[in-house]
């Protein structure tokens, strides 16, 4: 999923590294953005090459509000999304948490899922509350019960459920070193959300855990990764 998509042509940049599978829902509650794209999609798939016809046919676009997500994804990418949203200051947050909630909701039992953040609020600058309160604090609302969840068996390579799982975080952050000049850039936050099976007595320490408030299995791994420029 492409959150808040405007008229990027980011769906269509992802699926051309993808170019026999893969599909990108596109998402903007501003129904000339989303009309905008339509076209643009229509033109690729009449006058692009083999492989810009191809990725275009897997991209969709939706007008439809962000927060009340539908479908069965395994990655959302937000570029700018979660920035503007914030700038609202009575109801952004709010409807922050609400989007990824929604996000997490169609992760569904996904052994793996991944929640991609671009944003300018620099993770040294402004801390990472509004990330850990917001969005990982979101995608931990909306996520299926952790009382099961599903994978691949490698041995077999069936699908199965399996019970007594519970969900591991992980935020991976990438951003550069301020330029001359004090020239920045955006940073990528990257949440990952893996399956660990647990013993049930372990999932009963959780729960017991859970209730008093101090559950540390659900804690959030986090990896910091700052480049030159």
């Amino acid at each position: 999923m492409d959150l808040g998509c405007g008229t990027s042509g980011l769906a269509f940049d992802i699926l051309a590294n993808h170019l026999t599978s893969g599909t990108v829902l596109a998402i903007d509650d501003a129904n000339g953005a989303i009309v905008q794209m339509q076209a643009e999609k229509i033109q690729r798939q009449k006058s692009g090459s083999e492989s810009t016809r191809q990725s275009a046919s897997r991209a969709t676009f939706l007008c439809a509000d962000v927060t009340l997500l539908t479908g069965s994804f395994g990655v959302s990418m937000d570029k700018g999304t979660t920035d503007a949203m914030l700038c609202d200051a009575a109801n952004g947050a709010t409807r922050c948490k609400a989007m990824y909630a929604a996000v997490a909701s169609t992760f569904g039992l996904r052994a793996s899922a991944v929640a991609v953040v671009v944003s300018w609020r620099d993770p040294t600058d402004e801390g990472l509350d509004w990330l850990v309160d917001l969005v990982v604090g979101g995608l931990k609302e909306g996520s299926a019960s952790e009382s099961a969840a599903s994978y691949t068996d490698e041995t077999t390579g069936l699908h199965v459920v399996a019970v007594g799982c519970a969900w591991s975080w992980q935020l991976d952050i990438h951003s550069a070193e301020s330029g001359t000049g004090g020239q920045n850039s955006p940073s990528v936050y990257i949440v990952r959300r893996s399956t660990r099976r647990v013993s049930q007595r372990c999932t009963a320490a959780r729960a017991a855990a859970a209730k008093a408030g101090n559950d540390a299995e659900t804690s959030l791994t986090v990896r910091q990764h700052v480049y030159e420029r």
